[in-house]
């Protein structure tokens, strides 16, 4: 059973309110008004491929300085098409992406019986800023 949730803020049309996808076996829809951050949500894990990529191979040294929390520069950016936009107009806040995986191939993904969540920020300098956290917000390193 897979059940995962992704939590994003400040990318494209989304603000500083978190908009949560939580994608699980079963059916999983998108409903919205136009112009609500449809397409955008379905944009998303394309150009975040290359970070999932990144991760997924656990061996590289970036991965694994990632994945135990770091701030790395220019290790990645997202995949986005020339003449495109992926930072919320008006503000210069990082885009935050927050993963939770409640159940997945291997099962939950947790720390002593304790949740975790994988948070990435990327600026608009080029700097990934990762952490580890249990869902109560206690910091792994």
């Amino acid at each position: 059973m897979i059940d995962v949730e992704l939590s994003l803020r400040n990318y494209r049309c989304f603000g500083d309110e978190p908009v949560r996808l939580r994608i699980a076996d079963g059916f999983t829809a998108l409903v919205g008004t136009n112009n609500s951050g449809k397409s955008s949500l379905l944009r998303m894990p394309y150009e975040i491929r290359g970070l999932l990529s990144m991760l997924s191979v656990g061996t590289t040294n970036p991965s694994q300085q990632m994945l135990n929390g770091a701030t790395i520069e220019n290790v990645w950016r997202p995949g986005v098409p020339l003449g495109e936009r992926i930072f919320r107009t008006g503000t210069d806040r990082p885009i935050e992406l927050e993963i939770t995986v409640r159940n997945g191939p291997k099962g939950r993904f947790e720390y002593e019986s304790e949740q975790l969540v994988f948070a990435v920020s990327f600026d608009r300098q080029g700097r990934t800023i990762t952490t580890m956290s249990t869902a109560n917000g206690v910091v792994i390193t």
